[in-house]
């Protein structure tokens, strides 16, 4: 090891030694660091390089703020993008460092230094134009792809995600000082809290820093280890530890993401990360602040760190980074770390402040002077110099003499942030400070609470006040609180957001955002181009638009900013602090829904007799159903559908129609609902009556249609289609929450709690009579479009009468619980009868003889009940129901829309199929005027020939005209443009 540690730290185990890797080489740290850290303690301080220009970077905070030190962890399945300086050591840890060729030393890309002046601001968006168009995608595109991004894609890694839905009355964000308090405050109330730390230490502040000397007496070990024993001995106060808050949504809804294998590798096989879902009432912010940088030639180096940063890793990791460093400010965040260093007997090389003397707080001064550490006020550090590390920086003072510093550590601070973040993803607004020179929470737009240093209040001395006035809305209990501090309590900060170059050149930068290589000057370019908007400025320049979201340089940006344009800071305005909050995984959003789980096998309650039974499947949305039931090895599918096809016409045949949506709609204006959801009309339909019913998007168009069997006014079930299930309970919940709130109306899924057998034929009746001996089938007592509920076998069953292939047919629903021995028992009753499983082919190309349509392949979202020919299945009298408006539009009652019709080959050899093109010429010459195209086609055994389903322009009034069907080899074959409808049109089979 060749720095210092501080073993004084309470956090770290350095009786515990970890072993990792970082790029080949062994290290070891202790229970308790960070990659950083560990790293750290060895001298490291060459981590990475840039992302545009590949320069040398180190590490340059301490937290979830830091732009450089993301690395690669090898031994998580190559996870990219890792910042060393949260992400725990474990033994056998292996780490790479990023974006570097062939290794971290040697990088052939730094090369790209050599060439910056030409990849200033908007070089991308200038430079890929020309001299042909071609250039583009076969040279200039896959020559970024492949030099784009930090780390490498990770290998196939099963991370395991769960989610975690919280409703509690509320939030408390950041377990610091103010955290705690607050959460002490609600202890035994009659409010549900939920406290979230994102560290798996609560105190913040308390454990990063000497600030903070004594609370109630007391250190601040020992008062935080008792305030958090009281808080988890509460009944009403949960902790959440590892567990970031990525996002504020709106209605105080609140997602984290919890690390469950810090200190450890992530298991394959348990879950690695939850996700928390958190609806509240209200949220405490009492999440902090982030130190910010100053700009000033090289100030990228490695070796140059914040100084809160530095102080914490003291602190917080037991390691000093340095023996001797350098410690620049402009403010007097830095008392402590002067504080803590010398109480480690650690001097400082220097202390530099651009503050006058008489502006440096006294016993700052005091302490400077009593241990003779070289004081340098007024002054600035113009520029830092070294390869690949820190060697010397250049001081000026207020004269503009320049003196140099042999350094190898800097520590820089250019003032604190409230950690505003979550406060505007919550649609908060913000109010620019001058005298602490930030944008500070001002009003908020949710019930949302701000408290320290979070709300910018930088003074101890007040905390015991905002808190007890802040929180009395809750009638929590009173704090008292005693804070010693070993500062001065008073903030103070002098502007300074840029330090002018030491030495000008094309090649000399300095940085205002680390994590996209964008300098100040890209800024000062971007003004003089035009982006004088903020929004405009940042997307040109690409400034705080990484990963950091320029956590510690955006507010140096918006003042340099308004020093061009010569405006205030909250005149230039802010950028847009997106969600998340840092980086998450797609693992951890995605839940169990990934991998196999992502898009799931649905099968219904008899799936493995269908497979015993020899049936070939296909996928309609997530379900597995039968397609054809192939006799033997050597039947093709044309045969038999043809045979089932034939049998169901003659004899009967039974298709499993579980996978049907099912939705039930209870409610005192559930017939109100369904009358404003669907074109048809349900008031006078009879209980125990079933009908046939279409819904509209807004736009009018077709977007499902089903069955609706009434059974009270306030009691309905709806039939979907398989696929369009999900989507028509979306746009019923949709509805009734957004729409009509005002209706008493609930909807449920009952798709997988019944299972649907769909029995058609001739002799269906005969089968049926067999099977339910006790109910009498005849047209009397059973009319077509009835259902009835039946107790059969201990278990209630609804038969409905009603058919999609246009036999006489019925739709039996039967608990999954009971499905496969009623369908047995079916299957045994109809064997003297013919009766066969039939698939989901047949059942197209019998509901096609009948002119049937089917939503999604007889539409396509441009299709209205008219254009099919259903005008009366929208209710005449009904005053409104959803797209009702829009069909009286003109686009909508042109003639000339796509309508539907029947096709017929002229030729009844010729084969017409689905895709084709119906065209007026007998010749094609392009542009081809054409009239539409054919939707659904099949051979039918019944009529001996193939017949097709089409949507042509103005097909209705060319019903009984000839036309043409494109072919694929450009030639036509000869139709016959007819009634869509090619079986029983009198509907005499299907209510006998």
């Amino acid at each position: 090891m060749t720095e210092l540690n501080n073993q004084n730290s309470p956090f770290i185990h350095f009786h515990q030694k970890i072993n990792f890797k970082f790029d080949g080489k062994k290290y070891h740290g202790y229970k308790g660091d960070t990659i950083a850290s560990a790293l750290l303690r060895h001298g490291v301080k060459l981590i990475g390089r840039s992302f545009k220009y590949h320069r040398p970077r180190g590490i340059y905070t301490c937290g979830i703020e830091e732009p450089n030190a993301l690395v690669q962890i090898i031994s998580e399945y190559s996870e990219p993008n890792a910042r060393a300086t949260i992400k725990k050591i474990y033994e056998g840890m292996e780490v790479e460092s990023q974006n570097r060729w062939p290794s971290l030393d040697f990088d052939i890309g730094s090369i790209n230094s050599i060439f910056s002046p030409l990849f200033s601001a908007g070089f991308y968006y200038k430079t890929f134009m020309g001299p042909h168009k071609s250039f583009w995608k076969k040279i200039y595109e896959p020559v970024i792809r492949k030099a784009a991004g930090l780390g490498k894609p990770p290998k196939e890694f099963k991370a395991i995600s769960s989610h975690l839905h919280h409703n509690v009355d509320i939030v408390i964000v950041g377990g610091g000082i103010n955290g705690l308090l607050a959460a002490e405050s609600l202890i035994d109330t009659d409010f549900d809290v939920l406290l979230i730390e994102s560290d798996n230490q609560l105190g913040g502040v308390l454990n990063n820093s000497s600030k903070i000397n004594e609370i109630n007496g007391q250190n601040t070990q020992d008062w935080t280890k008792k305030t958090v024993e009281n808080i988890e001995k509460s009944k009403n106060i949960k902790i959440l530890k590892n567990t970031l808050v990525t996002t504020y949504n709106y209605i105080n809804h609140l997602v984290a993401v919890e690390d469950k294998y810090v200190r450890s590798k992530p298991a394959e096989d348990k879950v690695n990360s939850t996700l928390h879902k958190i609806r509240t009432e209200h949220v405490i912010l009492s999440n902090g602040h982030i130190e910010r940088f100053l700009s000033f030639q090289n100030n990228d180096l490695p070796g140059i760190m914040l100084g809160a940063s530095f102080e914490k890793y003291v602190c917080r990791y037991g390691v000093v980074p340095s023996k001797e460093p350098v410690i620049f400010s402009n403010n007097s965040n830095t008392n402590s770390l002067v504080k803590t260093l010398l109480e480690l007997n650690i001097k400082p090389k220097a202390y530099i402040d651009s503050r006058s003397g008489e502006q440096i707080e006294p016993e700052l001064f005091d302490l400077i002077r009593k241990h003779d550490i070289p004081l340098y006020t007024n002054a600035q550090v113009k520029a830092a110099y070294g390869n690949k590390k820190l060697e010397k920086i250049i001081v000026q003072d207020s004269s503009g003499g320049t003196s140099e510093i042999a350094t190898e550590f800097l520590c820089v601070s250019g003032g604190i942030n409230p950690d505003v973040h979550l406060f505007t993803q919550s649609k908060g607004l913000l109010d620019w400070d001058e005298n602490d020179l930030t944008y500070k929470p001002s009003k908020s737009f949710q019930n949302t609470i701000t408290l320290g240093s979070a709300s910018g209040q930088f003074d101890l001395e007040k905390v015991e006040n905002e808190i007890n006035q802040k929180l009395k809305i809750f009638n929590a209990n009173k704090i008292k609180v005693k804070i010693k501090s070993n500062i001065s309590t008073k903030y103070k900060v002098q502007k300074l957001w840029e330090i002018p170059a030491h030495k000008t050149s094309m090649w000399s930068k300095s940085f205002i955002d680390l994590q996209n290589d964008v300098t100040t000057k890209d800024i000062r370019q971007a003004i003089s181009e035009g982006f004088d908007r903020i929004e405009h400025l940042k997307r040109f320049t690409t400034n705080s638009m990484g990963t950091d979201q320029g956590k510690i340089s955006s507010i140096n940006a918006l003042g340099i900013v308004s020093d061009l344009l010569d405006k205030k800071v909250n005149e230039v305005g802010t950028t847009i602090y997106r969600p998340p909050y840092a980086p998450l995984s797609f693992a951890a959003i995605a839940g169990r829904n990934s991998y196999e789980f992502y898009d799931p096998e649905r099968k219904s309650p008899i799936h493995q007799w269908h497979i015993k039974n020899g049936a070939i499947f296909e996928d309609v949305g997530q379900w597995k159903r039968p397609w054809y039931f192939p006799l033997s090895k050597s039947e093709t599918m044309h045969d038999a559908v043809q045979r089932e096809s034939k049998t169901v016409r003659e004899a009967a045949g039974i298709l499993d129609g579980s996978t049907l949506g099912k939705i039930e709609i209870k409610g005192k204006d559930a017939l109100k609902f369904m009358n404003l959801i669907y074109t048809n009309s349900f008031t006078k339909m009879k209980p125990g009556s079933s009908r046939y019913a279409l819904m509209l998007g807004e736009d009018g168009m077709v977007k499902d249609d089903g069955i609706i069997c009434k059974i009270s006014d306030e009691h309905f079930i709806a039939t979907t289609t398989t696929g369009g299930a999900a989507n028509v309970l979306g746009c019923m919940e949709e509805y009734a929450q957004t729409e009509w709130p005002n209706l008493n109306v609930y909807m449920n899924s009952i798709t997988e709690q019944f299972a649907t057998f769909n029995i058609s034929g001739p002799k269906t009746r005969d089968i049926m009579s067999k099977v339910f001996a006790e109910i009498d089938f005849s047209n009397d007592a059973f009319p077509f479009m009835t259902f009835q509920f039946h107790e059969f076998q201990n278990t209630q069953i609804r038969i409905m009468r009603a058919s999609f292939t246009g036999e006489m047919g019925y739709e039996i629903y039967v608990p999954s619980n009971h499905a496969i021995k009623i369908w047995e028992q079916i299957h045994e009753a109809g064997k003297e009868f013919g009766l066969i499983p039939y698939g989901t082919e047949t059942m197209h190309l019998l509901r096609a003889e009948k002119g049937y349509i089917i939503v999604g392949q007889d539409t396509d979202g441009s299709i209205t009940p008219i254009d099919l020919g259903l005008n009366w299945m929208i209710g005449k009298t009904k005053t409104d129901f959803l797209g009702k408006r829009s069909l009286t539009r003109s686009d909508t009652v042109r003639p000339d829309r796509k309508q539907l019709v029947g096709i017929l080959p002229s030729n009844k050899e010729d084969s017409i199929q689905e895709g084709q093109h119906i065209l007026l010429n007998e010749s094609i010459q392009t542009p081809v005027p054409m009239l539409g195209h054919i939707t659904s086609s099949y051979h039918s055994p019944t009529m001996g020939h193939t017949f097709g389903l089409a949507v042509i322009k103005d097909g209705h009034s060319l019903i009984g005209t000839k036309a043409f069907a494109s072919t694929p080899d450009q030639k036509t074959i000869p139709v016959e443009i007819v009634k869509p409808v090619f079986y029983d049109e009198k509907n005499e089979r299907l209510v006998s």
